[in-house]
């Protein structure tokens, strides 16, 4: 998985980062799932209580620290009390 390696390889500095909402997304760290997925690749999944999940080509990218821009560093359930997606 090309992004979960590219994330672990730039954590913790300068952290790998995407688009959400029109905001910078820090990843610092995430867990690569295998799986077979049949959603386009950038989807994002969520309950929007415990889990924050990316669609990649190749399965999921599960995030678990984070860091919106203009917040500070946080694990995946206390950004999402803050923001609905």
């Amino acid at each position: 998985m090309e992004v979960f390696n590219l994330i672990r390889g730039l954590s913790p500095h300068p952290a790998a980062f995407c688009r959400l909402q029109d905001k910078t997304l820090k990843i610092y760290s995430a867990i690569a799932e295998e799986k077979a997925i049949t959603d386009m690749p950038g989807k994002v999944l969520s309950d929007n209580k415990t889990y924050l999940k990316f669609v990649c080509h190749d399965g999921l990218i599960s995030i678990r620290d984070l860091q919106l821009e203009g917040k500070k560093r946080m694990k995946v359930d206390e950004f999402l009390r803050g923001v609905r997606l």
